[in-house]
């Protein structure tokens, strides 16, 4: 994934984010935001739509309200952390095409590492919880669920390493932080 981050006032950053696939073709690309209180940072539920979702809808509007995931700053093992959900409208051209609705549950904090990846090494809480993500295109709709690990490093205010696994425990993806520009 690459980054872009604009402020956009004093305590908000937008984010664009294209996704790549493990041979650097651009697989689709979503655009959110991010914000910190001082106590917690707050990530656009947006940016939890699985890449192969953008890319499938790549050519359409999506809009909602925007939801937030939210970091406390003060993470611990064994925290449990508030869950999140979101709505969102596909359209085409003006006319609605679908919906998304994703849930964001039973998170809770395992432990703290160090994580050490091409960008460099990381102080990281690895967060573990279940997502749901209901896509419904032309009244016919679909559920899939996951469960994801991942690696959240408040000092970069992002996770830097994440594993989705499929409802048996296969792993179906990975993604890590490669540099910093």
């Amino acid at each position: 994934m690459n980054f872009t981050t604009t402020k956009k006032s004093g305590s908000t950053v937008a984010v664009h984010t294209e996704v790549f696939d493990k041979n650097a073709k651009s697989i689709g690309t979503s655009d959110s935001e991010m914000s910190c209180d001082g106590e917690t940072i707050k990530v656009d539920m947006k940016s939890f739509v699985p890449a192969a979702s953008v890319k499938q809808f790549s050519n359409m509007q999506m809009q909602g309200d925007v939801k937030y995931l939210v970091y406390p700053l003060n993470l611990k093992a064994g925290q449990a952390l508030p869950d999140g959900t979101a709505d969102i409208i596909i359209n085409n051209n003006g006319s609605h095409m679908g919906d998304i609705n994703m849930e964001i549950t039973n998170r809770k904090v395992e432990q703290q590492e160090t994580l050490s990846l091409p960008a460099g090494s990381f102080d990281c809480y690895k967060i573990t919880y279940a997502t749901t993500i209901k896509v419904k295109m032309m009244g016919i709709g679909f559920p899939v669920h996951m469960q994801v690990t991942e690696w959240f490093s408040p000092k970069l205010g992002r996770m830097v390493k994440s594993e989705t696994y499929t409802k048996n425990g296969k792993l179906a993806g990975t993604t890590q932080l490669e540099s910093i520009n």
